[in-house]
Formats: C-alpha cells, structure tokens, sequence
C-alpha cells in the first residue's frame, strides 16, 4: 500500500515538472493535483455514505463534483495554467457545495465549513503576492 502511494507520488512529481516553469508553479501544480484526487476521492466516499443513510441530495449531486474534482488535473494537458485551474478548482467547489446548501440544511447546512475552505484553497494556487504599488516610508 505505501509503496503505491510513493508510486502515485513519484508520478505525480514528474507530471508537475513537466507542466511548471519555476519551482513555485511545481509546487502550486503538485498541491492542486493532490488537492483534486483527494477531493475527489472523498466526494465518492461521502456519496456511499450518502446513500446509506438515505440523504437523496448527496446522492444525486456529490458524483458530479468529484467526477469533475478528478478530471480536473487533465487540464494541464491542454495548456492551462495553475492559476485558471486552481480557479476552476475553487469554482467547482462554490457551485455545488452552494446547490447543497440550498438543497439542504440552508445556513445551517453541514457544508458551511466547506464553503470557507474553498477560499483558502483559492489562495494556494495564485501567483506570488504582489503589491500592485510600491510602499514608501514616510518620515
């Protein structure tokens, strides 16, 4: 088991060379591609669950959301950049974790924390910060 994971990895590596052009953007590609299976991964978990304890609205949305989650890391082969990706990445997440929330539970709705989450993983895949001015000390 460990060792497919190294493998996975070891792959996952070599893709992200392929597609960066600086070390930053390497990592920025490796995270969203882990970010994006794992994701997805848990969205075909969490529709198994949702099916065994009758909660219709998972069932009916969540294997949309991860079978987009997995397809995601192919838009690297069509020449998109980390920063358009990891926006769509954001983007997927906010669409239907909003289409459960109006489905279910409205503000209350477990997927809240979801929600705040999505910006964060937002700020991963940007560019460096940059000030768009520069700052002057006053004296």
């Amino acid at each position: 088991m460990i060792e497919s994971i190294r493998k996975v990895n070891r792959n996952i590596e070599a893709f992200a060379e392929a597609h960066a052009s600086t070390p930053y953007e390497r990592k920025q590609v490796v995270i969203l591609i882990r970010a994006s299976l794992l994701t997805s991964i848990f969205m075909f978990q969490y529709t198994g669950v949702c099916w065994y304890i009758g909660y219709d609205t998972g069932v009916k949305i969540l294997p949309y959301e991860g079978l987009l989650f997995a397809l995601l890391p192919l838009l690297y082969l069509t020449g998109l950049r980390t920063k358009v990706i990891g926006n769509l990445f954001v983007l997927i997440g906010y669409i239907f974790g909003v289409a459960l929330v109006i489905n279910e539970g409205g503000m209350y709705s477990p997927v809240m924390p979801w929600l705040t989450l999505m910006t964060i993983y937002g700020l991963l895949f940007v560019n460096k910060w940059r000030l768009p001015y520069r700052i002057r000390h006053v004296k």
